[in-house]
């Protein structure tokens, strides 16, 4: 495998792996970017060519015979009707499945849509939603409106205690409010929460972990918008910490150890839709154990040569 290859899947100069990383997102990879799938002739006939690759989102598939087609999507989607009458009206098409659907009635067309979804590169592999966010060489862009990912809650996310999130994030010079960064949290407890924050107002990081009675907020640590910036959240099981660029900013001693609450995790926006994110992210990690000063820097020095 050649240099340039190896920078292009991460094979080098990444974080060396660690059993306690529970969640890695990069979202640079070329990869890391949601695949449509195919549909083919079974015993009906499709009127454009056999097979045919699926965009992400909706296709409307002209049919020119009806009867069976094979439809196959890496991570799911969903058949519905057009101008024709689709068996079981919606059909649910598990990822990875080569599924048959049946067509009856006029010849007409049908909507397949697969669904937008990556998947993390941890042991988990854990499925990832994303809504806009486009990608790019060096990660998503979110608009600030409404772009988002989410990952559905996973026992591997759902910590209780001891937590280390990293994210490499670049604000929008044009950012005009508050934005959550990586965001688990129940906005009505505050049950389980861990989250990074940009605080517009005053134009500084916020590491927040907390539980069923409050939070706590590591400190603020000054940033900058327009430019890359590595953030890096510890809760130990007595303080709450928050790096900029694997430095040291900030420290608090935490009151409220996070538990559990199965939420899903959010990146670029917070589960009530507000909050929203406009920039771009190019990885997150988390780990269920705090890292130590060394790592966070080594972790810094490793990957900083994709951003800065």
């Amino acid at each position: 495998m050649s240099i340039a290859t190896k920078i292009k899947t991460g094979s080098i100069w990444t974080p060396k792996k660690d059993n306690s990383e529970v969640f890695y997102a990069p979202l640079w990879r070329p990869d890391m970017v949601a695949k449509g799938g195919y549909i083919k002739n079974g015993t009906g006939a499709l009127t454009a060519a056999n097979p045919i690759n699926l965009a992400v989102g909706a296709n409307t598939i002209d049919v020119a015979t009806a009867g069976t087609f094979i439809v196959g999507m890496p991570e799911g989607g969903t058949v519905a009707t057009g101008t024709m009458t689709v068996t079981n009206s919606v059909v649910t098409i598990p990822a990875g499945v080569a599924t048959s659907i049946a067509t009856t009635g006029a010849v007409g067309n049908i909507t397949v849509t697969s669904s937008n979804i990556i998947k993390s590169k941890d042991k988990s592999n854990l499925a990832m939603t994303v809504t806009g966010a486009t990608w790019g060489y060096q990660g998503r862009s979110f608009d600030g409106t409404d772009d988002k990912i989410v990952i559905p809650n996973n026992a591997v996310i759902d910590i209780s205690g001891v937590v280390t999130v990293e994210v490499w994030v670049k604000l929008s010079s044009s950012l005009a409010a508050n934005a959550d960064i990586v965001s688990k949290i129940n906005t009505t407890t505050y049950l389980g929460c861990y989250m990074i924050v940009w605080n517009n107002d005053t134009s500084q990081w916020s590491f927040f972990t907390g539980n069923a009675n409050s939070w706590d907020n590591a400190g603020l640590v000054s940033g900058s918008k327009g430019v890359w910036a590595y953030i890096t959240g510890v809760y130990n099981g007595t303080n709450t910490k928050i790096y900029l660029n694997g430095v040291f900013g900030a420290n608090a001693v935490a009151s409220h150890t996070p538990v559990a609450d199965g939420r899903d995790l959010y990146l670029g926006e917070r589960e009530t839709g507000t909050s929203d994110l406009n920039g771009v992210i190019g990885e997150a990690r988390i780990y269920n154990r705090a890292l130590t000063a060394g790592e966070i820097q080594q972790n810094y020095l490793v990957t900083k040569w994709r951003y800065v």
